[in-house]
């Protein structure tokens, strides 16, 4: 019957079908867009391609900071030239995996942690602290630019009268050098250039990053490389490369890592036993003296720390676990919060009780675990280039902050 009314249908017939499911349905798509539980501010969408044509016109028009920094198809990260990728990398490469570099990263981790832990204590019971992304926006300038960075005295001066130890004109300074970095930061590295220049040869040079790209491919440099791949790559660096290398290390170095101690904490703390065998680790190699400095040697034994990490990776926080309010706006239990997750963590095939916080899982003896079932650092030939700088990062910053803090007793407000 239906059919046979089909068949009677003519092209205005339909028509006229098609343009009322057209009309129901965009009815529809406004009715769900105006009645939505949090109407967050945006551009207005329309169906079926919803904000594309908006984005279209916004990243033609107005996507300028790139060209600006000069870092556009520059560096490792947002570079689509391969060629021109293979030659930064390797650059960028040499300079993170240095020994030297390496030596540098431990140093300054105990040293800006130490400064850290005591802008704490005279922060006790105050509501604001010193955050994590100032430890490590201090550390990740200081090597990739060789520079005393003081990020979390300026802000300790604003949260209590007692002032940092620093004398308020370096602090004031330090400001003023981020601020050079990132607006003129070309001519930061034509300064270092020059300042490079008229070093002897026979005087070292400092072992930040900045130095290393700098100095890559000239007298200067240790590690002289004259191909990749059967190409040659005997030339310096321009200073738009550098730039580009530079700002890959800022991009790449500081929030990262501070997001990852954060979690580390995090689930260390919501995890009793986890801690219990962390500290037991803690003692093992530190013998009782968790106050002196981490060296090389004791990284490389942080194994139970390393896993720790391992796991944060796979698992961090999803969704939230009650109902909130954020930003102005009410959130239900269970709303996600993240970029849509890869489900390859949770697969049970490479993970058994995949939703368990469990480090325990990869120390299993004899364990080789799919080489695509943790994706921290992604893979393949753009596998991250700081993978080591930030694993060793991530897994002295959380160990130091860990064995610090959380053996301390944290007892109620009066």
């Amino acid at each position: 019957m239906i059919l046979k009314s089909f068949e009677d249908f003519r092209i205005g017939d339909y028509l006229l079908l098609l343009s009322t499911i057209l009309t129901i349905y965009v009815a529809q798509y406004y009715y769900k867009y105006f009645t939505r539980v949090n109407p967050l501010p945006g551009p207005f969408p329309f169906p079926f391609i919803g904000n594309l044509i908006q984005f279209y016109w916004w990243f033609k028009g107005n996507f300028k900071g790139l060209e600006e920094l000069g870092v556009s198809g520059k560096g490792i990260l947002i570079n689509n030239n391969f060629k021109s990728w293979k030659y930064n990398r390797q650059f960028f490469a040499q300079a993170i995996l240095s020994p030297k570099f390496n030596n540098e990263a431990v140093y300054w981790t105990n040293k800006l942690f130490n400064e850290l832990e005591g802008y704490w204590n005279k922060l006790f019971l105050k509501e604001e602290i010193i955050k994590e992304n100032q430890y490590t926006n201090d550390m990740i300038i200081k090597l990739l630019t060789g520079e005393r960075s003081y990020s979390m005295a300026a802000y300790f001066d604003t949260l209590s009268d007692e002032k940092s130890d620093h004398p308020p004109a370096i602090v004031n300074d330090s400001v003023k050098l981020v601020q050079s970095i990132r607006k003129h930061h070309l001519g930061f590295i034509l300064f270092y250039y020059q300042e490079i220049e008229n070093t002897s040869l026979n005087k070292p040079l400092p072992n930040d990053m900045l130095t290393s790209v700098i100095t890559a491919n000239t007298p200067r440099d240790v590690n002289y490389t004259k191909t990749v791949g059967g190409e040659a790559l005997d030339r310096p660096m321009t200073y738009s490369e550098i730039g580009g290398i530079i700002f890959d290390g800022f991009l790449g170095g500081s929030d990262t890592t501070a997001n990852a101690i954060s979690f580390i904490i995090y689930y260390i703390a919501r995890n009793p036993d986890v801690k219990k065998k962390m500290i037991e680790e803690i003692n093992r190699i530190f013998q009782g003296d968790k106050i002196r400095p981490i060296t090389e040697n004791d990284f490389q034994k942080l194994k139970y720390c390393e896993v720790i990490v391992k796991e944060v990776s796979r698992i961090f926080p999803r969704c939230i676990e009650k109902s909130d309010e954020i930003t102005g706006y009410q959130w239900p239990a269970g709303t996600m919060f993240r970029i849509n997750a890869d489900v390859i963590h949770k697969n049970e095939d490479c993970c058994e009780d995949p939703d368990k916080f469990n480090p325990d899982r990869w120390m299993v003896e004899g364990l080789e675990p799919n080489k695509h079932s943790l994706l921290m650092f992604v893979g393949g030939l753009r596998i991250c280039s700081g993978r080591k700088y930030e694993f060793s990062l991530k897994t002295i910053s959380g160990s130091v902050i860990v064995c610090t803090e959380l053996l301390v007793e944290i007892k109620p407000r009066d």
